[in-house]
């Protein structure tokens, strides 16, 4: 039976979506459309660019998140109070002159490298990613030109990357509305759909929050995690992956894909019931 995947966003959290690839794959269940948002649109954009898990594994044990920076005190090898000062005074600066701390010069062209060079017209299965024109407010679907350009606006984590610029939109991070599309699935592909959702929203504790910066991004967080889902972006199955890890957090990969490989086999016969019975109407199990 034909069915979609849809990838949620969640920075570093969003490396779990590669242990329920490593069972989905094992199982032989290969999705007829992939839709994603910000990292969840990269991984669905490898797979379905036709990466193996194993390959997708290998590029993601490589990521340092610091290899992208692009101002000069970021590249000071000493992490020390007098060194993150002067990067934040740096950042600051930018912020001032720029649309991001990060031009995204370079993250472009890793995407460009690690989907090498090809179109969502390329890929072996249709691929899908969302990004919110800034311009306009609302979101929007993306499904042509290059995979590197695409998934970079659907990632343009607003206030560090730049947005990606069109001539008639100024494109950022799809999460910003909707940080878990099921609906372009159910557009575009099988209304069968298995969601993978990595962006659960905790609570805070009052000393995490010491700082404008942290109140910052917990506003823009609550923003976007706590929005009312319609019956189009409920999929049959949504596996729920929780961590305590921030979504900056780039370090032991392989922890994270491991929690993502132990919550798909802890509901595989949900998975296969989800993806193999006859649908009941629009839902099977939403857990």
């Amino acid at each position: 039976m034909k069915w979609s995947l849809v990838l949620s966003g969640g920075g570093a959290l969003g490396m779990a979506h590669l242990g329920v690839l490593k069972v989905l794959d094992g199982e032989g269940y290969i999705p007829d459309l992939i839709a994603g948002t910000s990292m969840g649109a990269i991984i669905g954009a490898l797979w379905a660019n036709g990466s193996s898990v194993s390959e997708m594994e290998d590029i993601a044990q490589e990521i340092n998140i610091m290899d992208f920076q692009e101002g000069m005190t970021f590249r000071i090898p000493f992490n020390n109070p007098v060194t993150r000062f002067l990067q934040a005074e740096e950042a600051l600066g930018i912020l001032v002159k720029e649309k991001g701390i990060n031009n995204g010069l370079k993250i472009r062209s890793f995407l460009d490298e690690i989907f090498k060079g090809n179109t969502f017209q390329d890929t072996k299965i249709p691929f899908y990613c969302n990004a919110v024109d800034l311009l306009k407010g609302n979101e929007i679907v993306i499904h042509d030109g290059l995979l590197s350009d695409g998934t970079y606006a659907s990632m343009a984590y607003p206030g560090f990357f730049s947005p990606m610029e069109r001539p008639d939109s100024l494109l950022c991070d799809g999460s910003v509305i909707n940080n878990y599309p099921v609906w372009i699935a159910r557009e575009f592909g099988p209304s069968r759909v298995l969601g993978i959702d990595v962006g659960a929203y905790k609570t805070a504790s009052r000393s995490e929050l010491n700082n404008a910066l942290a109140i910052l991004f917990r506003s823009y967080l609550t923003s976007c995690q706590t929005q009312k889902r319609t019956g189009k972006d409920r999929a049959n199955l949504t596996l729920h992956i929780k961590s305590d890890r921030s979504s900056f957090n780039f370090e032991n990969i392989e922890a994270c894909i491991r929690r993502g490989e132990e919550a798909a086999m802890a509901r595989l016969k949900d998975i296969k019931k989800a993806l193999t019975w006859p649908l009941p109407g629009k839902r099977i199990l939403e857990a």
